[in-house]
Formats: C-alpha cells, sequence, structure tokens
C-alpha cells in the first residue's frame, strides 16, 4: 500500500491563496478609507478653525454689535486692534448660549480662546478663557492630539493708564476640538 505524506493539492493551495487574498484586499481598503476619513475630518477642522480666526479678528457684523444684534463675533475694532468691551460681550454669549455661540462662529466644533503675553503667561482681559464652559489651557492637555487643531493670530491690546496710552502685542489662542 502506498501511503503519501504531506501532500498538497492544487485546489486546496488555490482556495487558500484566494481566501488569503479576499481578507488582505478588504483590511486594506479598510484602512485606507479609514486614514483618508480622518484627514477629511482633520480638514474639515483646519477650515473652521481658520474661519474662526477670521471671524473673531473682525470687528464682527454689525460693527458694534451686542448680545442681542450680533450676526456674526468679532472682537477688534477691525484693526487688530483688541475691542475688551466685545471681548466682553463674547464671553457673556460663550457663557449665556454656547451653542448658538458655536453657530455665529459658523463652527460645529468646540473651542476655545485664550489670550498670551510676551513672556508667554495666560492674560486675564475680563476673564481668562473664552469658550467651551469649564475648559482651560490644562485641560487641552489631555484631549486626543489628533481630534484638536489649534492657531495663533496677534493682537495690539491698548490700556490708558493715568492718561498714558501703552500699547502691546498679544498673542491670541484658539483651540478647536471634536468631542466624537
Amino acid at each position: 500500500m502506498d501511503k503519501k505524506k504531506a501532500q498538497i493539492w492544487y485546489t486546496d493551495f488555490i482556495l487558500g491563496l484566494t481566501i488569503f487574498l479576499i481578507v488582505f484586499l478588504i483590511s486594506l481598503k479598510y484602512v485606507s478609507d479609514n486614514s483618508y476619513t480622518k484627514k477629511d475630518e482633520l480638514k474639515d477642522m483646519v477650515l473652521s478653525l481658520n474661519s474662526v480666526s477670521e471671524s473673531l479678528m473682525s470687528q464682527g457684523i454689525p460693527g458694534s454689535w451686542n448680545e442681542n444684534n450680533v450676526i456674526s463675533i468679532g472682537i477688534t475694532n477691525g484693526n487688530y486692534i483688541l475691542n475688551v468691551t466685545k471681548l466682553s460681550l463674547f464671553y457673556n454669549l460663550t457663557m449665556l448660549d454656547y451653542e448658538h455661540t458655536k453657530s455665529l462662529l459658523q463652527t460645529k466644533y468646540d473651542f476655545l480662546v485664550f489670550f498670551k503675553n510676551q513672556v508667554n503667561r495666560t492674560i486675564n482681559l475680563t476673564q481668562k478663557f473664552f469658550g467651551d464652559p469649564g475648559e482651560t489651557d490644562d485641560t487641552l492637555k489631555t484631549m486626543d492630539p489628533d481630534k484638536l487643531v489649534s492657531l495663533k493670530r496677534y493682537l495690539v491690546l491698548k490700556k490708558n493708564i493715568n492718561g498714558n496710552i501703552t500699547s502691546n502685542i498679544i498673542e491670541m489662542n484658539i483651540y478647536l476640538w471634536d468631542r466624537e
């Protein structure tokens, strides 16, 4: 009696190779689709961040907006000089209705805005943090960096101290993130 050991059949080989290739191609498609989705989300967040930044750097609409007539939020006088009154109104809006404030800034993402001086210290301009209530620069450190984008812009802060007007350049930090 003739016994053949470890013999591989041609059809077994073809079937095994076919199953392997199908699984490989499906997993490859899943991985590539997932990375494109993340890139699209990041691109959308960056576009939204730029839009929020441009809005805040403007004087807003109308130029002398308040909490009742605001169409677009801006915190400058239009010449990159910070308007502390508008900044205070911006803070009030975020505290009264954060979701409405997000819609005024035309973003679906959560946001946080804060300012730093020339020595990189967070400064208190009516408040320290503007945006998502309860969030600070410390809580940003705990967030998923793949779902967080930031931008720095520079403004002029004018102060009147005993009749002397001083001007300082300050840094506005804007962060957007996706909670999902």
